[in-house]
């Protein structure tokens, strides 16, 4: 499904359904990439003021970055440099449902693993929660990726890796 149509029909409705649809067409962009990570780039950017490289960045590596609590917070805090508050507003909530849409695919347990698009977007799960990891391990389940967080109060996080890495096509 094309981007820009699983786009609309998950704002229309963010089902589990839709957002799996809204993910296949994320990895299927030509700017995948389960590894990719912005904040490096993006928020010297950001504390440096030069707002408009800061989005530019960022919107140079969408849609394969949708769905990225990381990336649309940096597009807001891009867009209020820039003076935009309703395209602040909309990032701001694309970064929500990001991490909603992250929550809710599963518990964060082993056998109910958050299912996350990119690495970084597991970390922007843990930050969410107010605490940081102190060690991830990784575990292959046949053609799944898992990788358990452990956070500094020791709590277990669980979390896969969707398709392992970069979708080649439409879902079979």
């Amino acid at each position: 499904m094309e981007f820009q149509v699983a786009l609309n029909e998950w704002i229309d409705d963010p089902s589990a359904v839709r957002t799996d649809d809204l993910r296949d067409a994320i990895q299927c962009s030509a700017n995948y990439s389960s590894g990719r990570e912005l904040t490096s780039v993006v928020v010297p950017l950001l504390e440096s003021g030069a707002f408009q490289e800061a989005r530019n960045a960022v919107l140079s590596v969408m849609p394969g970055s949708f769905l990225s609590p990381a990336a649309h917070t940096a597009l807001s805090r891009a867009y209020l440099g820039l003076g935009d508050d309703e395209a602040a507003d909309r990032e701001r909530s694309f970064a929500r449902a990001s991490l909603v849409s992250i929550l809710n695919s599963g518990d964060g347990t082993r056998d109910s693993p958050w299912v996350v698009l990119r690495i970084t977007d597991e970390y922007d799960v843990v930050a969410a929660m107010g605490t940081r990891v102190s060690t991830q391990s990784v575990e292959q389940r046949g053609s799944r990726v898992l990788d358990e967080l452990t956070t500094e109060d020791g709590q277990a996080l669980w979390f896969e890796l969707r398709g392992g890495g970069r979708r080649t096509g439409p879902k079979q």
